[in-house]
């Protein structure tokens, strides 16, 4: 069973949001942008977005293809997103002012830069997924000609002066505008980078990964597949497991708490644990290849 299957939920079943909020979580509801479909046999995945509290449910992008990929300004201000067969675009999270920024059609991935000057992005390049930046308005788009690959979809280092990504089977960090390695990090993943999609924390201390978990007693063929999230520091060579059936995870923008999804809906933990919440979402489908995105805070 592939992990995208492990994640989507069936038509018709109701969906849910979890949410833990450690001592410190903030009073602020920001938006919590996912992609999904209101009904996954007809219509293109699409993102959706919801308050961290459960309330004000909508869909952001409309159009004949999947959505997918959703990061959010520094400021909170504008997602930008791939649709695929078409690119990488940005808009208002409210989906008003649609501009696209990248002509080819296989980009994806799209991160910003915490300066907000920039977005990393991948880019098909002679077979392989390739590190690619370009600035915020679309100019200037540059291969990092020095970052092995295949790459994964990148993270920014708090300064943005460098990114990390898992390329060549290891995670990295990289320099921002040439792509040499800086660093190369002692844990190592299992999974393909389009599986794993391993999200490090906006301080640039942690990452979150899917990863293999030990496959349950007595299971037969499809059943012996499964997975979990792991959670792991930087600077660790080991990780613990979060979650089990989980999909890839958003970081919040103090990097205290991680949204993904889990079973039939969405799920919002801190890293140390907290009181929990259940919110209704009424959508038939999530997909579980990216991240949800958590909006930070408006200035």
């Amino acid at each position: 069973m592939s992990l995208r299957r492990a994640v989507a939920t069936a038509a018709g079943m109701a969906l849910s949001l979890i949410v833990l909020t450690g001592s410190g979580a903030a009073t602020e509801d920001p938006w919590i942008v996912f992609v999904g479909s209101s009904d996954q046999t007809t219509q293109p995945f699409q993102l959706f977005r919801v308050r961290l509290s459960g309330t004000g449910l909508e869909q952001v992008t409309h159009g004949r293809h999947n959505a997918d990929d959703p990061a959010f300004s520094p400021d909170g201000s504008r997602l930008a997103f791939t649709r695929l067969g078409e690119g990488i675009f940005t808009v208002k999270p409210d989906g008003t002012e649609l501009r696209r920024l990248t002509p080819e059609r296989a980009d994806r991935s799209p991160v910003w830069s915490p300066d907000g000057s920039s977005i990393a992005f991948l880019r098909a390049y002679q077979n392989e997924w390739r590190l690619y930046v370009m600035r915020a308005d679309g100019r200037e788009q540059r291969r990092l000609r020095l970052t092995p690959a295949p790459a994964s979809r990148p993270s920014w280092t708090p300064n943005s002066r460098s990114l990390l990504v898992e390329a060549d089977g290891r995670l990295l960090q990289v320099d921002a505008h040439t792509g040499k390695v800086q660093r190369r990090l002692q844990l190592s993943l299992e999974l393909p980078p389009s599986e794993a999609v391993p999200t490090f924390s906006p301080d640039g201390r942690k990452v979150v990964y899917v990863g293999r978990r030990p496959e349950p007693a007595g299971c037969e063929r499809n059943a012996c597949e499964v997975f979990a999230l792991y959670l792991a520091r930087v600077s660790a060579s080991s990780a613990r497991r979060f979650v089990n059936s989980a999909g890839p995870a958003g970081w919040s923008p103090d990097s205290r708490r991680i949204v993904f999804i889990h079973g039939a809906g969405l799920e919002a933990r801190s890293v140390l644990g907290g009181p929990m919440r259940s919110i209704a979402i009424g959508l038939n489908a999530l997909f579980g290849n990216a991240p949800p995105a958590w909006q930070p805070s408006r200035h």
